[in-house]
């Protein structure tokens, strides 16, 4: 069996699984008593170094102790103490004052020669001024003329950073001590004030232990282990080796012992040294004295039974796997003989062979796994029986259906024109044609069908599916075959005429079928007139794709429209530098808002009735680095197409709220002054509008009811949204509504019964044209009368002279805004008018 097979086999993961459920537990279990042990061993090492410490400690601190208690005695003795306070008075000693002091300190340096060196007095300055020799006053008949030739080697000499407080051990040095090669000797020395019956201090005894007798001290009673070693280091680590051979200059235990040593606690375990070795050791700090004991075992000698033992902990693990395993290997065997015919079986159906009859041979689970099998062997014949019936039938319908997927891949399913995508390919193709000759002109007309709308509306959509197909087939009646008609989407039509003689042979072929278009169309017994609007573009090197003709087309169809419909408008450079400065600026707009170039300017609203600012409405401008000041009627509308109405509408309501707010607080506003608001239908549809308008009056803290939105008609008349939902929840944050330009639309009225508005904004056509009609004076009265009765304020638009405004205030109008009073203003100009109170006189 292949290698593969084998590892993809149940038995051999099954196996696998025995083992990896079986070993890992048993790995784990040793491994975990290896460690323990191994905790164990280290803690007993741990625990019998920290002991050696404290026993070496306790020796240490002992012997000191005992020589602060011998330098206490002889500060003590009558004889010193006389001869401290005729030296400290600066009288001269007497020769038997200076005997006496010298025989007792002879006396107490013979007695305790060994454990430490010489004894000697100093005076309140750090001066030597007693000092015996190591022989020589020990003999009962001392002189004082034997004294002064035989003084002891550290007469006359100071003693550096004394204390005077009590008993005390210092580590000074002595001043010019050096051996002769220049050494710096090491004393450690105790030391006890020598005082008067008053208590003053008069002198210092000072004893000189011995460096020796210390070590030896310790090297006694110790016997861990082969490598173990006991030792002094000063509190800066430098190890003491021997009396008066000088500080090693080398730093032999590690920072940390240092560090961790400093408060006086045992520190134990695995260090490093300061030459980078590893050890095991225990460090006591002296309780008595600025010395560390160490105690230390070398690493080897600590980890090597450490390492038998987790090599003898592997060796069993291991053994106990390859036991368990031999037993898996067993089991398996017994378990996977029979399993295996049965795959065997099962092979030989899986080839094709539905004829071989697999015998059922046991009682247990795999007997009823054979049973299965077989059972599944019959079934699997009887249904590749029925497949066969199936495939033929299943095979013809599957090559109808690609067919039809190919044909609806190019094809429009209401007209079967060609689709997008057809005619793209196909324009593109022959574009390269004209490119290569360009005696082979192309040419594209873009088709838009007035009243389409209106028949839809009114006579249903059936009519208007109706009224294409019967267009696609005046298209298909007309057209060349080498001309490809195609429908773009909705009532909008393309059409590539390939080849075309030249430009007046396209010009008259597009004002032939404006002609037949003209003529109206029977649709379920009535008679339509959908006439064409037709853009017309003829190829040029400048075209390299056929997306760029299509949108020239487009923009064509869409001049012709405005030329009054029914007539062909052909792409020149005119449309092409509109069509280029849309796109710039449709590209710009999206930077406009990071760049700074967007500003809001502000219009006054004045209350009629007081003459003041009562409110704003906020403007938006845009002032192009390059194209200069940009038109709201140019980038507003290419802002709602491309979407980013959404972003700049947001920017705008942010500012003109957060303005209002600086104005509260630079002029102490009340709440009676409001900020107008413009929204478009997209923006109030976007499923974020709310979000965003929550989030601005939260972050300003401005009372809704300041902030008005102001929308038009056509925002609010949309059979495929109902806006009077979206503009209660608008309302329902306490926002109040205004009808922007009433009067403009063919259904205001109906309106105002719809939706509930909070303001009515008077279109300016009523305010400019009452003056010449008492016709529109009396509609806009009505107007007036009408929307205060049903509680709404009213707002007139547009007042340009002192005559309107007077006709206004008769009129009973609420308020007023027009070029009488301020156009547009910047932020800071439009804040100083809410200082001053405005009559008709001072208006603008």
């Amino acid at each position: 069996m292949p290698r593969a097979e084998i590892m993809n086999s149940i038995k051999v993961k099954a196996m696998t699984a025995f083992l990896i459920a079986g070993s890992v537990p048993m790995i784990v279990s040793m491994g975990v008593i290896n460690h323990r042990t191994q905790q164990n061993v280290l803690a007993k090492a741990e625990a019998g170094l920290e002991d050696t410490a404290n026993m070496h400690g306790k020796l240490l601190d002992d012997h000191i102790q005992a020589f602060r208690d011998y330098a206490k005695v002889l500060a003590k003795v009558p004889a010193i103490i006389q001869f401290s306070a005729s030296h400290a008075q600066g009288e001269p000693v007497l020769d038997q004052v200076l005997v006496n002091a010298g025989s007792e300190l002879a006396g107490f340096q013979s007695e305790f020669w060994g454990e430490a060196h010489h004894m000697f007095i100093v005076d309140r300055d750090g001066t030597v001024i007693l000092s015996a020799p190591e022989i020589g006053w020990g003999d009962g008949h001392l002189t004082v003329e034997q004294m002064e030739n035989s003084a002891g080697p550290h007469t006359s000499k100071v003693v550096s950073g004394l204390d005077y407080s009590g008993n005390t051990i210092i580590n000074p040095m002595l001043d010019d001590c050096v051996d002769a090669e220049g050494v710096e000797n090491y004393h450690p020395l105790v030391l006890n004030p020598i005082r008067d019956e008053s208590g003053e201090v008069l002198g210092l005894v000072v004893i000189e232990l011995s460096i020796d007798f210390i070590v030896d001290l310790f090297g006694n009673n110790f016997t861990y282990g082969a490598t173990e070693k006991v030792y002094v280091t000063t509190n800066q680590g430098h190890r003491i080796v021997s009396e008066k051979v000088g500080l090693e200059s080398t730093v032999k235990i590690g920072s940390r012992i240092i560090e961790e040593t400093a408060n006086g606690q045992m520190v134990s375990g695995w260090f490093e040294s300061a030459d980078g070795v590893e050890i095991f050791g225990a460090y006591k700090s002296s309780e008595t004295y600025p010395w560390i004991v160490c105690v230390e075992v070398d690493r080897d000698e600590i980890q090597t039974p450490l390492n038998a033992q987790s090599w003898f902990f592997i060796a069993i693990s291991a053994a106990s796997i390859a036991v368990f395993a031999g037993a898996i290997v067993l089991v398996g065997r017994w378990f996977w003989g029979p399993l295996k015919k049965v795959v065997a079986a099962a092979n030989r159906v899986a080839d094709g062979d539905l004829w071989h009859e697999i015998e059922v041979t046991r009682t247990d689970e795999i007997g009823q796994l054979e049973g299965a099998v077989d059972a599944m062997r019959v079934s699997m014949k009887q249904q590749i029986d029925h497949l066969d019936a199936l495939v033929a039938e299943r095979t013809s319908e599957l090559e109808y259906a690609n067919e039809k997927l190919e044909i609806d891949a190019e094809q429009d399913r209401l007209t079967t024109l060609a689709n997008r995508q057809k005619l793209r390919l196909h324009l593109d193709e022959e574009m390269v044609k004209y490119h290569q000759d360009e005696s082979h002109l192309v040419s594209v007309l873009f088709f838009d069908f007035d009243r389409f709308k209106v028949v839809n509306d009114s006579l249903g959509h059936s009519a208007g599916d109706a009224l294409l197909c019967s267009i696609a087939d005046r298209f298909r009646n007309e057209l060349r075959k080498t001309d490809l008609p195609a429908r773009f989407g909705g009532d909008e039509f393309v059409v590539m005429l390939a080849p075309v003689e030249s430009p007046e042979h396209a010009y008259q072929a597009a004002d032939r079928l404006v002609k037949i278009f003209a003529e109206p169309h029977d649709i379920d017994g009535h008679r339509i007139v959908s006439t064409a609007s037709i853009g017309l573009v003829i190829a040029d090197k400048r075209y390299v794709e056929a997306g760029d003709m299509i949108r020239d087309a487009d923009a064509a169809m869409y001049e012709a429209k405005l030329a009054g419909k029914n007539q062909v408008a052909v792409f020149d450079e005119k449309m092409f530098a509109a069509a280029k400065r849309r796109q710039r600026i449709e590209e710009d707009l999206s930077c406009s808002i990071k760049n700074d170039e967007l500003c809001v300017m502000y219009q006054p609203i004045i209350g009629m009735e007081s003459m003041d600012v009562v409110g704003f409405e906020a403007l938006i401008r845009w002032e192009h680095p390059e194209l200069g000041m940009v038109s709201p009627v140019d980038f507003i509308t290419i802002a709602e197409d491309t979407g980013q109405i959404i972003e700049v509408g947001a920017w705008v309501f942010r500012e003109a709220v957060e303005q209002l707010v600086r104005w509260d607080e630079q002029y102490g506003l009340d709440e009676t002054h409001s900020m107008n608001i413009n929204v478009s239908k997209r923006q109030l549809i976007h499923p974020e509008f709310l979000s965003m308008v929550q989030d601005v009056l939260h972050s300003t803290g401005i009372k809704p009811s300041r902030v008005k939105v102001e929308i038009t008609e056509s925002t609010v008349i949309d059979p495929r949204h109902d806006m009077s939902v979206v503009i209660n929840r608008v309302r329902d944050l306490g926002v109040m509504i205004a009808m922007d330009d009433f009067g403009t639309g063919h259904s205001s009225l109906s309106l105002l019964h719809k939706f509930d508005f909070d303001i009515l904004k008077v279109d300016q056509s009523f305010v400019q044209g009452m003056e010449e009609s008492r016709e529109m004076s009396a509609v806009l009265h009505a107007i007036i009368a009408l929307a205060q009765n049903t509680g709404m304020k009213v707002v007139a638009e547009g007042a340009e002279t002192k005559e309107q405004v007077i006709c206004l205030i008769s009129h009973g109008c609420d308020m007023v805004q027009g070029y009488y009073f301020a156009k547009p203003l910047k932020a800071v100009e439009a804040g100083q008018m809410l200082n001053r109170p405005l009559g008709l006189g001072q208006a603008a």
